[in-house]
């Protein structure tokens, strides 16, 4: 008997034991904390010297945009005081700025075209 097939016989009883809905909240949760783990480790050890700090963030795809969201010039200044570097925080700041104003000139624009009389083709 291989590893495998021990694991999947102990899944096998533990699905068949439970309901479907909490196998698949149990599944989503360990997605989440995998995934979270991964990118700490990743932030932690496969650091690039050649490259600017990267402000710490937990979850991946979210970063520091709620913290940076709630509080602008306190996140600047909380990576200014730990990097030592305004650059890197700069970036963050850049970066989450270009989206906000992308944002708005898309709503901006959706908000014109409905404003907009009706015209046919004849």
């Amino acid at each position: 008997m291989g590893i495998l097939e021990l694991f999947t016989q102990a899944v096998g009883q533990q699905v068949s034991q439970r309901g479907l809905a909490v196998v698949i909240a149990a599944g989503f949760v360990a997605f989440l904390v995998l995934a979270v783990v991964l990118n700490v480790l990743q932030q932690v050890l496969f650091k690039n010297p050649n490259e600017p700090p990267m402000v710490f963030h937990w979850f991946p795809i979210i970063g520091s945009t709620i913290t940076y969201g709630m509080d602008p010039y306190g996140f600047f200044f909380r990576c200014k005081a730990k990097v030592c570097c305004a650059k890197a925080a700069m970036n963050v700041a850049q970066t989450n700025l270009m989206l906000a104003w992308r944002l708005l000139h898309v709503y901006s624009t959706r908000q014109k075209d409905h404003r907009l009389p009706r015209t046919t083709r004849q």
